[in-house]
């Protein structure tokens, strides 16, 4: 057995010792089972449950089916990486903390939109959480103001004197926001971003307080341009 089995097969075992205590089986409970098991309710196997199923049938090969004493397959390189890569996701599954953008800048429901425009502008902002006496009120979204704008075109308009509430208010539908706490796995937001695509409709952005709740204070956001820092951290291009 050379060196990348021996790797490959210590990996492996981590991930099986790791999804058997998740999946709180027996000891000896097939590893395609408890994958199965656990795909109903843990993100991050879902998420690889693919690559786990396919780490099994190597793992398969490398112990049990041999030829004339000789191992008939052996992993390479990138299946050793990628193995390894999972193996730390699975077991210290990095968090939203660590990837959101932080100094959140927000405004209040009283701001001018001129104000809320200049902050956009300003910063490449498409979207400012807004606040009322420190209550989440929702989001101003460079969408919502061009529908304003929109709706009001043959009206003079005074960005100066027009209140970010005034844009809330007249919007048909209110822009979506998720919040979840900074210890939330960033496997968690990819899903959330896409259970949205496929059943809501479009999510603005998913805001992290120290809670999870629209109550307490933000400490990062994640938006939709985030995701494929996300997906690359999930599934490095170098492995």
């Amino acid at each position: 057995m050379n060196a990348h089995s021996q790797q490959y097969l210590e990996a492996f075992i981590a991930i099986e010792q790791h999804l058997t205590a998740m999946a709180a089986v027996p000891r000896g409970t097939p590893f395609s089972n408890i994958v199965d098991t656990l795909v109903k309710q843990s993100t991050v196997v879902r998420y690889y449950v693919d690559d786990l199923k396919a780490f099994a049938r190597l793992r398969n090969v490398i112990v049990h089916e041999r030829g004339g004493g000789q191992v008939l397959a052996e992993p390479n390189t990138w299946a050793v990486r990628r193995i390894q890569h999972i193996q730390q996701v699975l077991l210290q599954p990095p968090t939203v903390a660590t990837f959101a953008r932080g100094n959140v800048v927000t405004i209040t429901t009283q701001s001018t939109l001129a104000h809320a425009l200049h902050i956009m502008a300003h910063n490449h902002f498409s979207q400012l959480p807004v606040y009322q006496e420190r209550r989440y009120v929702g989001l101003l979204t460079v969408r919502s103001v061009t529908y304003w704008i929109g709706a009001n075109i043959a009206t003079p308009l005074d960005f100066t004197a027009i209140t970010v509430n005034t844009v809330l208010e007249s919007a048909e539908h209110r822009e979506r926001a998720h919040f979840v706490d900074g210890h939330t796995p960033i496997v968690d937001v990819v899903e959330i971003f896409a259970e949205h695509s496929r059943a809501q409709g479009h999510l603005d952005a998913v805001l992290i307080t120290r809670d999870g709740s629209s109550e307490s204070a933000i400490i990062g956001l994640i938006v939709a341009a985030d995701i494929p820092r996300l997906i690359q951290h999930l599934n490095p291009a170098n492995e």
